[in-house]
Parts: C-alpha cells; structure tokens; sequence
C-alpha cells in the first residue's frame, strides 16, 4: 500500500524512537489516517522480527471493526485474536475483564501494544488514573516490547495526565514525539479547510402549551431562561438543521475553500415539547 508522506515520515520517526525507548506517541489530525501509519508501523516491526504479535485497544466496537479491516487488508491475515491470527483489538472497558493468564502474553512475547484515541486514558500513576487507565498502567506499561498511543486530540477537558505521556516543562504540554496537524493535512490536500457556519434563530419559542414567550437570538434564550444548551443541541429539528446546511454547503463549495460566515435560522422553532 502506497503511504501518505506524513505516514511514511511518522512510521520512520518511531522506528529511529525505539531504538532507545518504548513508547511512541502520534498526534494525526483527524481522518489523516492514523490506522494505516499504525499498521504500516506495526508491519515494519514484524519485518525486522522486534514483535510477533499485536495488540490494539481503542474506546469503541465500531473503532475497532474499522481497525480489524485495515489490519486484515495489510497484512492479509486474520486479526481476530483466535489461535494463528496476527493479534487481537479489543475496547478499552473489556481490559478489566481479562485475566492474568491473557495479560501474562505480554510477558512472554514480544507484544506491540496500539492505544488508538489515547486521551481515554487518563492517569501517571494508579493514584490519579481511571479505570481504564489503571488497567494499561498494571499490565502493558514497562511490559509490551513497544506501544503506540494515537490520538487527534492529545488532551483532556478535565486536564488530567494521559496514560503513558511524557509531558514539557514549565507548561506541562503534553509531549508528542510526532505531530501532523490540521493546517499541514489541508496544505497537503489529505484534509478539506474547515467550513464553519454560525447558526441563529431570531423566531425562538419557549413554554407550555398554554403559555409561550419568545426570544430574538440563542444567546437571549440561554441568559433569560434556565434552559441548557445541551437541551438546543439535542433538539432534533435543529440537528436536522444543521446537517441540511452542511450538506448544501458542502455541495457548493469548491474543495479547500475556507468559508466563515453567520447563517440565520428564520424559520420558528418551537421548544415548548422538550
């Protein structure tokens, strides 16, 4: 498979990395594709004979069908983690359930471990970490011949350490040993330019059905009322909305074209069902 330069130059970098640490953390804008540089990594460690198994984790089942096609394709082996499979993908919440006997594996092979959308796990030390973070700490840290965490978004909202990080002093960034960011993925055309539209309604509703009051903007109906955003966002006419202006936008614009503008929502919308 003919890789991406940024795939290329990352899968590289953690090749030079390992030789004198193992761990290796990818910041990868989002859809630049992080899981073939990831597969192409983990080929290239087959090949030079430093792993014979791999394993990945990521937060979801519907991550990881889309990580087990990919490896499949490229390495054209079963990557189902049953007897003879190249390895296994599993979610981050079945870590728990594993027994000692699974996790002894990393112990007695040479075990590459993928933590795809790393910010998941949160915690230096099994004194802050959560529980999935915990699980990684106990039985992969310091045990698998190498790991990868990937990740587009290498940071917590609640601040809190990820898993396996090392992090810049005085700020205490996170520290990534390779970084291919939005700006680089739209010059290289891997990436479209963010079309970012913002949304009012001057006709907004709010009440009973037999009392209503009305309001100009969003901004009036969220500072006068105890009504939450994310009540709006869930709203289903809104969402539906939304992605009608995404899709005809979407559709007139030609690719890579940056677009900034303020689209008003004129038709009423009544939030006296929510």
């Amino acid at each position: 498979m003919q890789l991406r330069n940024w795939q290329t130059r990352c899968v590289n970098e953690a090749l030079r990395c390992y030789e004198f640490q193992q761990h290796f953390m990818c910041l990868a804008t989002p859809g630049a594709g992080k899981t073939i540089m990831a597969a192409s990594l983990a080929a290239k460690l087959m090949e030079l004979k430093k792993v014979d198994f791999i394993l990945c984790f990521s937060p979801s089942i519907e991550v990881n069908e889309s990580i087990e096609i990919t490896f499949t394709k490229i390495f054209n082996r079963r990557f189902d983690g049953l007897l003879g499979a190249l390895g296994g993908i599993y979610t981050y919440q079945s870590m728990s359930s594993f027994s000692s006997k699974f996790w002894q594996l990393l112990k007695t092979s040479k075990v590459f471990v993928i933590l795809d959308e790393v910010h998941h796990l949160k915690g230096t030390d099994l004194c802050n970490a959560n529980a999935w973070g915990e699980e990684v700490l106990l039985n992969i840290q310091n045990q698998a011949a190498y790991t990868l965490a990937l990740s587009g978004t290498p940071w917590r909202s609640d601040q809190a350490p990820i898993v396996l990080s090392r992090f810049t002093r005085p700020d205490n960034t996170i520290h990534c040993d390779f970084v291919y960011g939005l700006q680089e993925a739209v010059d290289n055309g891997v990436c479209k330019k963010p079309n970012i539209v913002l949304i009012d309604n001057d006709k907004i509703e709010l009440g009973t059905t037999k009392d209503s009051k009305a309001f100009n903007s969003i901004a009036e109906l969220l500072t006068q009322t105890k009504f939450s955003y994310q009540s709006l966002i869930n709203n289903t006419q809104i969402v539906h909305y939304i992605l009608h202006q995404c899709v005809l936008r979407n559709t007139m614009m030609p690719i890579g074209q940056y677009h900034s503008s303020r689209s008003l929502f004129c038709s009423p919308v009544d939030l006296r069902k929510i």
